[in-house]
C-alpha cells in the first residue's frame, strides 16, 4: 500500500510538473509573439512614415509641375502676343514701304517722314523679333524643365506602387 500510495505521490509530482512546464512554455509563446507582434507594429510604422513621406514628396512634385505648367501656358500666351505685334507692325511696313515706292514712282523722291518712318518701323520690327525669339527660347526651356519634373513625379508614382506591392 506504501508503495501504491508512493507511486500516486510520484505521479502526482510529474503531473505537476509537467504543468508547471506546460505553463512556463505557454508564457513564453506569449511573450515571444508579444514581441513579434510589437517588432511587427513598428515595422508597419515605419512604412507608414515612409508611405507619409513619399506622398509629401509627390505633392510637392505635383505643385512644382502645375506652376511650371502655369509658367509654360504663360510663356505660350506672350509668344502668341508677341507674334501677333509682330505680323501688325510687318503690315505696317509693308503699307509703308508701298506708300514710298508709290511716291518714287511718282518722281517724288519718296516722302523723308515716310522713310524716316519706315526705318523705325523696321527697328522695332527688329525689336519684336528678337523678343519673340527670346520668348521662344524660354518656352523650350520651361517645357524641358517641365517634362523633368513630369518624369521625377512618375519615377516617384513608380517607387511608391512598387513598395505597396510588396507590402
Amino acid at each position: 500500500m506504501e508503495i501504491t500510495m508512493a507511486k500516486t505521490s510520484l505521479a502526482r509530482d510529474v503531473a505537476a510538473l509537467d504543468l508547471q512546464l506546460a505553463n512556463k512554455r505557454l508564457a513564453n509563446g506569449a511573450a515571444k509573439a508579444g514581441e513579434e507582434t510589437s517588432a511587427l507594429k513598428m515595422q508597419l510604422g515605419e512604412q507608414k512614415k515612409q508611405l507619409e513621406e513619399q506622398r509629401r514628396k509627390l505633392d510637392e512634385h505635383k505643385k512644382g509641375l502645375d506652376s511650371k505648367s502655369r509658367q509654360l501656358d504663360e510663356k505660350e500666351k506672350s509668344i502668341v502676343e508677341a507674334d501677333m505685334k509682330l505680323k501688325k507692325k510687318k503690315e505696317k511696313m509693308d503699307q509703308l514701304e508701298a506708300q514710298i515706292q508709290k511716291g518714287a514712282a511718282g518722281g517724288q523722291g519718296g516722302d523723308p517722314h515716310l522713310r524716316n518712318r519706315l526705318a523705325e518701323m523696321e527697328k522695332e520690327l527688329d525689336v519684336h523679333r528678337k523678343e519673340l525669339e527670346k520668348s521662344r527660347e524660354d518656352s523650350k526651356q520651361s517645357q524641358v524643365e517641365m517634362e523633368r519634373l513630369l518624369q521625377l513625379v512618375q519615377m516617384s508614382q513608380e517607387e511608391q506602387n512598387t513598395k505597396d506591392t510588396f507590402k
